[in-house]
């Protein structure tokens, strides 16, 4: 689980600084230890107790690594973007993973069991809090996009089907835009247009692509709006 936890930071927040302890960071963690100490080691000494006590070396120090490594990347990536709720999040996320990516440094100081269980089930309260907070926050974002498509669709643009036009909509593609205007989600719209809730999500993907949008909002807003260039 550790050794995961710069592929979770690298994918989830797209830390590019990241990306190669992304890649090799199982390698690292996992087999380049057994390789060392168990495959190397105990085939020239036979020694099995000496392969356990000095298998954590490699993961011990590679842990502490890690740990700076994603706290550094995530400072870079709020000093490109200034983003303060989504530094938050990361920084929440780092304390909560924490306890998992310094197991090895708890393992390396024969640590009990106990401390170990404690210690891991900190981050997963810390996740699980997170987890939570982030779903309302976008259940009520989601909501309140809902309520301001439905308001738009209210108000008819004389632009519309000159802008479905220009960014070469697809019949398709109009329909499901229409179905986004009145506030509807994407499994209403896979059942009333009678396809699957992936083929609607695919759908909305190219709509984003071809107007150049990452939102429903805003792929609204562009479609509807005189000055769309």
């Amino acid at each position: 689980m550790a050794s995961y936890f710069p592929y979770y930071f690298y994918r989830g927040f797209d830390l590019k600084t990241l990306r190669f302890h992304a890649i090799y960071g199982v390698p690292l963690f996992l087999l380049l230890p057994y390789l060392v100490f168990f495959v190397i080691g105990y085939s020239l000494n036979k020694n099995l107790n000496a392969a356990i006590e000095y298998g954590s070396i490699i993961p011990f120090f590679y842990a502490l690594i890690l740990l700076w490594a994603i706290i550094k990347a995530i400072r870079i990536q709020y000093k490109e973007h200034r983003e303060r709720n989504n530094f938050l999040e990361e920084v929440g996320v780092y304390f909560a993973v924490t306890p998992w990516a310094s197991m090895p440094i708890l393992s390396y100081f024969h640590a009990s069991q106990l401390v170990e269980v404690l210690f891991t089930n900190t981050g997963f309260i810390i996740i699980t809090i997170i987890f939570i907070s982030t779903s309302i926050k976008a259940a009520r974002k989601e909501y309140a996009e809902l309520l301001e498509l439905k308001m738009a669709d209210k108000q008819s643009s004389p632009y519309f089907t000159e802008n479905c036009s220009r960014f070469g909509l697809t019949k398709r593609e109009i329909e499901i835009v229409q179905n986004i205007r009145q506030g509807h989600k994407n499994k209403a719209i896979a059942e009333g247009l009678h396809i699957s809730e992936g083929t609607v999500k695919k759908h909305i993907e190219n709509l984003f692509h071809k107007t150049g949008t990452n939102g429903r909002m805003e792929l609204i807003n562009k479609l509807v709006s005189k000055d769309n260039g």
